[in-house]
C-alpha cells in the first residue's frame, strides 16, 4: 500500500521534462547568441561593402 505505482518515483522520469527544456532552452540560447553575433558581423560586413563601394564610386566620379 506504501508503494501504489513504482512509476512516479522513479528520478529519471521526473527530470526528463526538466532536462529535456533545459537542452532546450540551452539550444535556444546558444541560437539567439548566433543571432546577435551574426547580426553585429552581418551589419559591419555591411557598413565597410557600403563603404567600399562609396569609394570606388568618389574615385570613378573625381577622375
Amino acid at each position: 500500500m506504501s508503494e501504489p505505482s513504482p512509476q512516479p518515483q522513479r528520478p529519471g522520469a521526473e527530470r526528463t521534462g526538466d532536462s529535456w527544456f533545459a537542452r532546450r532552452s540551452w539550444v535556444f540560447g546558444v541560437a539567439i547568441g548566433l543571432t546577435v553575433i551574426g547580426t553585429w558581423i552581418a551589419g559591419i560586413v555591411g557598413l565597410l561593402i557600403s563603404l567600399v563601394i562609396a569609394g570606388i564610386f568618389l574615385v570613378i566620379a573625381t577622375r
